[in-house]
């Protein structure tokens, strides 16, 4: 599988990445983090359940960021749906909900790999990486604030 990380080299065949939350500042942000990973391209983003659904089946991508809390259908049965259709796509859940049920929830219906959504970005690569490599990868602390800085 190819190997992820951040770097200006040109990337041979990148991972394509289907991005699912359903705010827009959010997809934004992680557009941001992501665009100097050589490795990965998004190739579309969902802003809710029923659209990460049918844009996973159409656009078949490597990997999918999964938030899940969304409208229409949360990310848990949208990972089960998507993982039950195309099982080689691995799911990143990611939430700001980090409590035990939900991560285990949401590995349950398929996932790969859970991160706290407010998760220092550099993890976020890391995750994507050990996804790519076949690992699972679960990381949920506490709450820091990191993809969002305080300012202050």
């Amino acid at each position: 599988m190819q190997k992820l990380h951040p770097g200006n080299e040109p990337a041979r065949n990148p991972a394509r990445l289907l991005i699912c939350d359903d705010q827009q500042l959010v997809r934004s942000r992680l557009r941001e983090i992501l665009k100097d990973v050589s490795t990965i391209r998004v190739i579309g983003e969902a802003a809710d359940g029923r659209a990460a659904v049918r844009m996973a089946l159409e656009l078949k991508p490597d990997l999918i960021l999964m938030d899940v809390s969304m409208p229409e259908l949360n990310g848990i049965e949208a990972t089960r749906q998507i993982v039950s259709d195309m099982p080689r796509i691995a799911v990143l859940g990611y939430s700001a909900d980090c409590g035990e049920r939900t991560v285990q929830d949401m590995l349950a219906a398929g996932a790969r790999g859970f991160l706290n959504k407010t998760g220092h970005p550099a993890e976020l690569i890391t995750a994507l990486a050990a996804l790519l490599a076949g690992e699972h990868f679960v990381r949920v602390q506490p709450n820091n604030g990191a993809l969002w800085p305080r300012r202050d």
